[in-house]
C-alpha cells in the first residue's frame, strides 16, 4: 500500500483508497494522519469495490465496518483502561495521550456501547461508557468475616 498526499480531494474527505494507493488530504494534523491511515488500511483488509455511494446500505454497512475495525485496532479496552489508570478522564486528555483526534474517540466509545451497552465487565475491570470514561477495578477478593465463634 502506498500514501500520497492528494491536493485535489474534497475538504470533508480525509483519505480515498483506489488501487493499493491511500490519498491523503495535505490539511491534515498527526492525529487525524494516524486515524485516517488505519482507516483506509482497514477498508482496503475488508471492504470490497466502490463503496462512496451510501445510498446502498450493504456500501454503508461496510464503511461501518471498516471503521468498527480500525476503532478496535487503535483504541482497544485495555488502552481505555490504562488511560483512567494514568489519570486521564476527559475525552480530549485521552485521545490527546492516545495520539487519536477526539471525535475518533468518542466514536470509538460509541462502538464499544454499541456493542457492550452502557457497560462492560472483563473481570478485573468495568468500563463505563457514558459522558466521561470511568474504569472501576473490580475486587475479586474474598473477605468472609468472622463472627468471633
Amino acid at each position: 500500500m502506498n500514501f500520497v498526499i492528494n491536493n485535489n480531494l474534497p475538504t470533508k474527505l480525509f483519505g480515498l483508497i483506489q488501487n493499493k494507493v491511500v490519498h491523503l488530504h495535505p490539511s491534515l494534523t498527526e492525529s487525524e494522519l494516524r486515524c485516517t491511515i488505519i482507516e483506509e488500511a482497514m477498508h482496503w483488509k475488508y471492504t470490497v469495490g466502490d463503496i462512496t455511494n451510501f445510498n446502498n446500505i450493504d456500501n454503508i454497512k461496510q464503511e461501518k465496518f471498516a471503521r468498527r475495525k480500525s476503532h478496535e485496532y487503535l483504541v482497544n479496552l485495555q488502552t481505555l483502561a490504562l488511560c483512567y489508570d494514568l489519570g486521564y478522564r476527559t475525552y480530549y486528555e485521552a485521545a490527546t495521550f492516545l495520539n487519536v483526534t477526539e471525535k475518533f474517540l468518542i466514536e470509538v466509545v460509541e462502538n464499544y456501547r454499541e456493542k457492550y451497552g452502557l457497560m462492560y465487565n472483563n473481570g478485573n475491570y468495568i468500563i463505563h461508557f457514558g459522558s466521561t470514561i470511568q474504569v472501576f477495578q473490580e475486587d475479586n477478593s474474598f473477605y468472609p468475616y468472622d463472627y468471633g465463634c
